[in-house]
């Protein structure tokens, strides 16, 4: 009615559901306990968040687990330690040192390899070269006819 006295919520936001101020990064982080060694988790900056999950770690932590897991050579399970979701290159590379990244990438390519029957290892020893499709050879290779690897005839 005309004249009356304004409803409260009636074309108005309620104080209490107006943001004072948008929120800081850092008071968007709330502690927990990383859950691969079980200790509080202080602050953001010693924090990782993967991207998909959301899962949150020491990033000290989740740095060794993939660390771990690429010296082992299992780059083709590497994921969350929670859930199944693959940790990526990028990840990988902005977590560990310069010799994981390295090993990091020749397991990879050699994943890559392993799975792709038009390419294979080059079988002269020392060569790190990749055989592109039958009928094409590295470059180290002298005279062969045919895909050797490991002692078998492909």
């Amino acid at each position: 009615e005309p004249g009356a006295p304004p409803q409260p919520h009636q074309g108005r936001i309620p104080r209490r559901l107006r943001p004072s101020r948008p929120p800081r990064p850092s008071s968007l982080f709330r502690p927990q306990d990383c859950p691969i060694c079980l200790e509080g988790i202080a602050s953001a900056a010693e924090a990782y968040r993967n991207a998909n999950c959301e899962h949150v770690y020491h990033r000290a932590c989740f740095t060794q687990h993939v660390e771990t897991r690429v010296c082992d050579g299992m780059v083709a399970a590497l994921t969350c330690p929670l859930c199944p979701r693959a940790i990526t290159a990028e990840e990988v590379e902005e977590l560990v040192d310069e010799e994981t990244w390295q090993k990091y990438q020749r397991f990879r390519r050699d994943l890559d390899i392993a799975m792709d029957e038009g390419r294979r290892h080059c079988p002269t020893p020392g060569c790190s070269g990749v055989i592109l499709r039958p009928g094409k050879r590295c470059q180290q290779v002298k005279a062969w006819s045919a895909y050797v690897v490991m002692g078998a005839l492909l």
